[in-house]
């Protein structure tokens, strides 16, 4: 069996908002091994797959709950690998189109650090911007005066209410 890894599918804000629609089966399914070890930052154990799609499922029914249309654009700045992989399978359980922007390692307060990730939130049409901690100063920053229904930190998901939805696996016609 060949590996498929999540950073294999191309860019995800140039593809056809259709595609991966089968992701959350299909990732975890190829991701090509039961367990997946953090990264530094994150927990210090290994986590299986069976977790994340748990979690994956409980961001997907709390992203629905901010009434999204079906695949909206959400931008995913975050810096961990295990975080992205949650949020990634969440929006794609949630029927929305997730577009990995590059975190920054530089300070919030660099105005061109907040001008680029401005561009890069209006170049790749997100609705909805989710930020890592680490992240979050610069997005309040670049989010500023954009057309999205929600921006935040991945901390404010905690707080919303899960939606009690039936939840994608298949692909689904847009209404």
């Amino acid at each position: 069996m060949n590996a498929t890894h999540i950073t294999d599918y191309p860019s995800l804000s140039e593809a056809d908002p259709g595609y991966l629609t089968d992701v959350p089966t299909s990732v975890a399914q190829d991701l090509a091994f039961p367990i997946i070890k953090p990264n530094v930052g994150d927990f210090n154990r290994p986590i299986s797959h069976r977790k994340i799609l748990h979690e994956a499922r409980s961001l997907a029914r709390r992203l629905l709950g901010l009434g999204p249309r079906y695949q909206a654009r959400v931008a995913l700045i975050v810096d961990r690998h295990l975080e992205f992989v949650r949020y990634f399978m969440a929006c794609r359980y949630a029927g929305l189109v997730p577009i990995r922007l590059p975190a920054t390692p530089r300070s919030p307060d660099s105005s061109r650090d907040t001008a680029q990730l401005r561009n890069r939130l209006v170049n790749c049409r997100a609705e909805i911007a989710i930020a890592s901690d680490a992240q979050l100063p610069l997005l309040m920053k670049a989010a500023v005066g954009l057309n999205l229904s929600f921006y935040g930190g991945t901390g404010a998901f905690i707080h919303l209410p899960e939606e009690d939805i039936l939840l994608q696996t298949t692909k689904r016609q847009p209404a």
